[in-house]
């Protein structure tokens, strides 16, 4: 899947658009294919190294998607009332940018 990383702090132009491997589900968690995604001050604060919260290199940063629900986890114990086609908007552990194919979220 594609995504865009932050790999130092800096301006938003200096994010990059790279292929990597598609993150395993945990339990409770389902897979979006993001239709789209909101850019907001708080991105451009973390790619600066200027949020609250400083994520370890290389990171995806992002606080708004919306899309439909791709695949839901299957590990042990897992209940979700998602279902695949499900649409829905959130604010995902790993996503950001309008070019990113999917990502996972945490049901709550």
């Amino acid at each position: 899947m594609r995504a865009v990383l932050c790999r130092a702090w800096g301006e938003p132009s200096t994010l990059e658009i790279e292929e990597v491997k598609r993150p395993v589900l945990e339990a409770g968690e389902v897979r979006i294919s993001i239709r789209a995604s909101g850019i907001n001050f708080a991105d451009a604060l973390m790619v600066a190294g200027k949020y609250q919260f400083k994520p370890p290199f290389p990171f995806s940063p992002g606080f708004e998607v919306s899309g439909v629900v791709a695949e839901v986890s299957r590990a042990s114990g897992s209940a979700t009332r998602w279902w695949p086609r499900y649409r829905t908007a959130g604010t995902p552990r790993r996503s950001w940018s309008p070019r990113r194919t999917s990502c996972g979220c945490r049901k709550g």
